[in-house]
C-alpha cells in the first residue's frame, strides 16, 4: 500500500472525525493509515486555513486539488524570524562577562515558550 492515494470517503472521514475532536492516533486507527500518512494529509488540509466543516461541504474534485497536491508545502518557521531578530542582541550580551548562553537561552524562551530549544537556539548562535 505504498503511496495508494485515499479515497475521497476516507478523506472526508478524517475531517469528520478531526472536526469532532479525535487525536490523530484515534484518527489513524479509525481509517488504518499511518499517523505520519495522517499527518501529511491533515497538513494540506490545514494549509488551506478553512475550518473543517466548511471542508466537508466541498466537492470531490475540490478536495481532490487540495490533498493530491504533489507541491510540497513549505511550512515558514517563525521561529527562525523570531530569533534572527534578537540576534545581534545575543552576540552582544555574551561579551559581557557572566552572560551565558543558558541565560540568553532562558530569557529567550520566556519571550518565546514555543522557540527553539536550547540546543537548536546555540547551533543558530554559532551560525
Amino acid at each position: 500500500m505504498v503511496n495508494k492515494s485515499l479515497g475521497m470517503t476516507q478523506v472526508r472521514r478524517i475531517i469528520q472525525l478531526k472536526a469532532e475532536g479525535f487525536s490523530k492516533l484515534k484518527i489513524s486507527e479509525s481509517v488504518h493509515l499511518h499517523r505520519t500518512t495522517l499527518d501529511n494529509y491533515l497538513s494540506k488540509i490545514e494549509a488551506t486555513g478553512k475550518s473543517y466543516p466548511e471542508l466537508l461541504e466541498f466537492s470531490d474534485s475540490q478536495l481532490g486539488a487540495i490533498v493530491y497536491n504533489s507541491q510540497p508545502l513549505v511550512k515558514v518557521d517563525k521561529r527562525l524570524e523570531d530569533i534572527n531578530k534578537h540576534m545581534d542582541y545575543f552576540k552582544q550580551e555574551l561579551l559581557r562577562t557572566g552572560v551565558t548562553r543558558k541565560l540568553l537561552w532562558e530569557e529567550y524562551i520566556s519571550a518565546y515558550p514555543d522557540g527553539y530549544g536550547y540546543t537548536q537556539f546555540c547551533e543558530h548562535l554559532n551560525r
